[in-house]
C-alpha cells in the first residue's frame, strides 16, 4: 500500500510543481515585489508537504524558527532528500538559492526559478564559482534576502558526510552575514541524518 501511495504523491509532485511553475511564470509578469511573489514557492512548499503527510502519512515538526536572525542570514541546509527543497521555502524568509544552473535550463520549472534571483553556478568552474557566490551572494544579502547554500554540493545520504565547499563561510566571512545551520532526521531506518 505505501508503494501506491508514493507513487500517487509522486505524481502530484510532478502535477503540481508543473501548475506552480506557471503561476510563478504568471506572477513575474505582474507588478509585485519579490517579497509578494514569494508566497508562491511558500504555497508549493506547503502544500506538497501537506499531500506529503495525508497521502503517504509523513508529518514534520520545524524547530528553532525562533532563534533566526532578523537580518538576512545565510543558511546551510543538510541536504538529503527533497524535504529540504520544499521546506525552504517557508522555514527561512525570501532567499536566493545556490544552485546548479542546469536547474535553471528546465522548461517553466527552470524558467520559473530564474525568476527569483537564484545563484545559478557552473560547478566545474572551480574558483570562478566561488567568486560568483561572493559577488552575487554579497548582492543578494545587501538587497535584503538571504541566501540558501547546500554546502556540500548535492545531496547526500542520511548517515553520510561529504566535504563541504567553501563558498557559503566566505561569503559570510566577507560579508559578516549571520551563518544558520539547519539540518533534518529524514532517515527512515531511525537514525538522525546529522
Amino acid at each position: 500500500m505505501q508503494l501506491v501511495r508514493s507513487l500517487i504523491y509522486t505524481l502530484l509532485l510532478f502535477l503540481t510543481t508543473l501548475v506552480f511553475g506557471f503561476i510563478v511564470l504568471v506572477g513575474a509578469a505582474l507588478p509585485l515585489s519579490l517579497e509578494q511573489r514569494y508566497a508562491i514557492p511558500r504555497a508549493w512548499g506547503r502544500s506538497l508537504l501537506w499531500m506529503l503527510k495525508v497521502i503517504c502519512r509523513l508529518d514534520y515538526v520545524i524547530e528553532g524558527r525562533e532563534n533566526l536572525p532578523k537580518e538576512p542570514f545565510i543558511s546551510l541546509w543538510k541536504h538529503s532528500s527533497s524535504w529540504e527543497t520544499m521546506a525552504q521555502m517557508f522555514v527561512v524568509p525570501p532567499a536566493a538559492w545556490l544552485l546548479k544552473r542546469e536547474v535553471t535550463w528546465i522548461p517553466v520549472i527552470g524558467w520559473a526559478v530564474s525568476t527569483y534571483k537564484p545563484i545559478a553556478i557552473n560547478r566545474r568552474a572551480g574558483h570562478s564559482a566561488v567568486n560568483q557566490v561572493v559577488k552575487q551572494g554579497r548582492e543578494r544579502l545587501a538587497a535584503g534576502m538571504g541566501v540558501i547554500v547546500y554546502p556540500e554540493g548535492t545531496r547526500v545520504a542520511a548517515g553520510q558526510t561529504r566535504k563541504y565547499g567553501i563558498s557559503g563561510a566566505l561569503l559570510a566571512t566577507q560579508t559578516g552575514a549571520p551563518i544558520v545551520p539547519i539540518a533534518h532526521n529524514s532517515d527512515t531506518s531511525g537514525r538522525d541524518a546529522v
